[in-house]
């Protein structure tokens, strides 16, 4: 179905910057989904220089409230030694954005009420946590070759934070990590922006924060190494299966096109205890909508946790995206949504419903998986240079040699007799705001290939990459990971583009550009498979010399004692407890639920065994500050949270609807780590 899209005021069309301001609106806005609630050269990382990225000191506010202590020192060794043997293991860890933090899937919009924090700059700020926003990193390590595969809680991935990854652990000791390393972003809409580090990304993700870019970097260093130390004997497998109830398809330019295709990764301990399960999938991270003002995980983090409540506790489900540019949630709360929910918000209940989809999707196709303890690991990395004239060897696009964007109406033309577009008229990028190369790699698992597109690849797109891949090295499974290794907006068949619409207005490399992605994608799935195999386009050396700047937020000093100001009441559809805490820049805000059990108070498990939290859904938190923010100064401020519980969900937990009498444990940091207990209450 079509999608509602903000634009940009038409004065900014008469600067000469109008190009890249278009291309960030593209980039930044990727689309509203309709049903969201508007209501409410190298192939190895010794290409980069150890003396390029040193690791960062511990920030002086401490360590991260949620980091293990000394964390990354299980890295400084040797390379482990080579085994014939599978060894895997699987680590998350919190991207640790701040509420107030931007968003950056929906454009710097500003509603009359819009936030606003010292965490923001030209974007709206948040006000409210959904879930955590984290990093789930798996680490395949077989015959002294590994496959590192993380998928972030972001709109994109930008080549930067690919490279800096690289860089650290290079200069940790490990280059066999860093040389398997793929970055796939879910493509939460909700996930934080200023982590791009460019011209163009300054615009399209709010402006770049090195103290956003460093959180991130370092939550991906820390779930890799801790993911490698988790490791164990293992054995993978993979298979996939046709999933239609979790999405639809919103392009009508390019006709009814759509792929239900699940890839799904399993991977166990030898003793048969499972590590993760991988998801590669196609649909946008559209449910919680742009005024929400909400950091959340959306409908990817929906489904991880609806799988995730199948699964024996501590199992991470990762959602690696595909071709989700056309691909938009389905709603399934008439199936799922069956009792007369409190819950403050309706995209949460849609969120929830699409959870329970899920797993009643996924839970029976968890058997059966065949499995292997030695399988052929390898991972091949290349810096394709990148230009309009490179995309379009036909000439079409030669006015553009740094790309250009709304060449075709954003229109769109539908329909059986709808006539496309012969000629493009596009505003072109300036030469500052070029991207000079795409990054794009490919991964073996035994006899399984996964190969990166660094953008929003449509269906067609997608599949034909998927489609070429196994014509070239004669693998039957072969999974896409869009959204992964870079980000360089949407991606739509040639013929496609011709028709216009939002997906080909947004375009920046004209209409040539999906069979340029395809041509490198082939030739790196080949170099995988034979390392003598040559390339037949120009390949670039890494650039990397880290960011200008590697540092954190300064901490805020928090006003008051920590004290809960409004205890829970028993009455309402809502229970709410509300608390003086520390700053959002080290305080995690995290709320756990106890249930008073003959006369002990025991913590309040999930479906799978997990504690119950506000890092997942059933609690969300919202932050007021005073004084308001009114920039980037540090001041002391008193910063006030309140979490909202429902008294009954819309969509039952699979254990029942929770009753008894409860309580609420605050867990915060000031930077001084506190505890609060509120008094009891029942359900």
């Amino acid at each position: 179905m079509k999608t509602a899209h903000r634009r940009l005021p038409p004065s900014l069309l008469l600067s000469a910057a109008a190009g890249a301001l278009l291309l960030a609106a593209a980039l930044g806005a990727c689309g509203d989904d309709p049903e969201s609630t508007a209501d409410a050269t190298s192939d190895a990382a010794t290409d980069v220089k150890e003396s390029d990225a040193e690791p960062d000191a511990t920030p002086d506010e401490g360590p991260a409230p949620d980091a293990a202590p000394d964390a990354a020192d299980v890295a400084t060794g040797d390379i482990p030694p080579v085994i014939d043997t599978l060894f895997a293991g699987a680590a998350v860890r919190s991207l640790r954005a701040p509420i107030g933090a931007p968003t950056a899937g929906f454009g710097p919009s500003f509603g009359a009420n819009a936030p606003s924090s010292r965490f923001a700059d030209a974007f709206p700020a948040t006000n409210r946590k959904h879930t955590d926003l984290t990093v789930k990193a798996l680490v395949l390590r077989r015959a002294g070759k590994a496959v590192v595969l993380a998928r972030l809680d972001l709109v994109g991935i930008w080549m930067n934070t690919v490279e800096d990854v690289r860089a650290r652990l290079v200069a940790l000791g490990r280059p066999d990590l860093a040389e398997g390393v793929v970055l796939s972003a879910t493509h939460t809409h909700s996930g934080p922006g200023r982590f791009i580090d460019h011209f163009i990304g300054n615009i399209a993700a709010d402006t770049f924060s090195p103290e956003m870019f460093k959180r991130i970097s370092d939550a991906v260093v820390e779930a890799v190494v801790e993911a490698d130390a988790n490791s164990v004997p293992a054995r993978v497998g993979h298979k996939a299966i046709q999933v239609a109830t979790l999405h639809s398809d919103r392009r009508c330019e390019n006709g009814p096109i759509q792929d239900d295709t699940m890839g799904l990764i399993k991977v166990e301990s030898v003793d048969g205890d499972l590590l993760a399960l991988v998801v590669n999938y196609a649909m946008h991270g559209t449910i919680v909508g742009a005024s929400a003002y909400t950091l959340s995980s959306d409908a990817p983090g929906a489904v991880e946790t609806g799988i995730e409540a199948r699964l024996p506790a501590g199992v991470p489900v990762m959602y690696f995206q595909s071709w989700a540019g056309d691909m938009s949630p389905s709603d399934t709360r008439e199936t799922y949504a069956t009792e007369q929910g409190t819950e403050p918000e309706g995209d949460y209940i849609r969120l929830d419903a699409l959870a329970a989809a899920a797993g009643d999707a996924v839970a029976p196709a968890l058997d059966d998986f065949p499995m292997s303890d030695q399988p052929d690991l390898g991972v091949v990395t290349v810096h394709a240079e990148l230009s309009g004239t490179l995309a379009n060897p036909d000439g079409v696009f030669d006015e553009y040699p740094y790309g250009g964007i709304y060449c075709v109406s954003s229109d769109g033309r539908c329909g059986p007799d709808a006539e496309p577009f012969t000629s493009i008229n596009c505003l072109g990028l300036p030469e500052d705001g070029a991207v000079d190369r795409a990054l794009v790699s490919a991964a073996r698992i035994g006899d399984l290939m996964l190969v990166t597109i660094p953008g929003e690849p449509t269906t067609q797109v997608g599949t034909g990459l998927r489609d070429a891949v196994q014509a070239a090295t004669g693998f039957d499974d072969v999974f896409i990971l869009g959204y992964a290794q870079g980000y360089l907006a949407y991606i739509v068949h040639p013929d496609d583009f011709w028709f216009g619409g939002y997906e080909a207005a947004s375009m920046i490399f004209g209409p040539g550009f999906m069979d340029y992605l395809v041509a490198r994608g082939v030739a790196v799935a080949e170099r995988v498979l034979d390392p003598s195999a040559t390339y037949d386009f120009p390949v670039l050396e890494s650039h990397w010399t880290g960011p200008a700047k590697h540092t954190d937020w300064v901490t805020e000093q928090a006003l008051g004692e920590p004290a809960i100001t409004e205890q829970p009441t028993s009455d309402g559809g809502l229970r709410v407890v509300r608390w003086v805490g520390g700053d959002p820049a080290v305080d995690p805000a995290v709320v756990a639920l106890e249930q008073e059990v003959d006369g002990d108070w025991q913590p309040v498990l999930r479906d799978n065994g997990a504690r119950l939290t506000s890092d997942g859904p059933e609690i969300d938190v919202t932050l007021s500050v005073d004084p308001k923010y009114g920039g980037f100064k540090a001041e002391p401020r008193t910063f006030t949270y309140t979490a909202r519980l429902p008294a009954l969900f819309s969509v039952p937990p699979l254990g029942g609807q929770p009753t008894g009498t409860f309580r609420f444990v605050v867990e915060g940091q000031r930077p001084e780590a506190y505890t609060l207990t509120s008094e009891p209450f029942t359900l």
